[in-house]
């Protein structure tokens, strides 16, 4: 298949950080035996940089002549527009995650873990919202400042 595009060099700027970003999301916890990297979409963002690097933002993109790949380069990895929007992710993912779990279990604390069946009840799906209220209203206001390990065993 080939696609054809008119864009502006700002707009594949764009395009090439948006990928990155996406690359990241899907392979910066992979790359270990146990869960190895997904090769498609590295394939895919190998296309786009190429695709960058052949017309003019070889400041974002390194070529290695020896296996005709392209990557992101340190410039791209660095660039404190995609670092803050990493950071606001990795920070929205955690607080929502943590209040998530903690309500989670608290709410399996009062009615009974596997209580219901495969879908919750009105009650039980309202209790989880309360819960998680409390806990984004606590970060929110103290971080993690007040979380303690209560059961600490030596």
């Amino acid at each position: 298949m080939k696609i054809e595009l008119s864009v502006s060099k700002e707009q594949l700027e764009k395009a090439i950080k948006l990928i990155y970003l996406g690359n990241w999301v899907v392979n910066s916890i992979r790359g270990r035996e146990e869960m190895p990297t997904i090769e498609e979409y590295d394939e895919i963002s190998n296309l786009f940089l190429k695709l960058a690097y052949e017309n003019g933002l070889q400041e974002l993109v390194s070529f290695d002549k020896k296996n005709n790949m392209y990557f992101p380069s340190d410039e791209l990895a660095d660039d404190s527009e995609i670092l803050d929007y990493l950071d606001d992710f990795v920070d929205d993912v955690f607080w929502e995650e943590l209040s998530m779990r903690l309500a989670e279990r608290d709410t399996e604390e009062k009615l009974g873990k596997g209580n219901s069946a495969a879908f919750p009840t009105e009650k039980e799906v309202e209790l989880l919202i309360d819960n998680q209220a409390k806990y984004i209203k606590e970060f929110g206001k103290n971080g993690v400042k007040n979380l303690r390990i209560v059961n600490e065993e030596e």
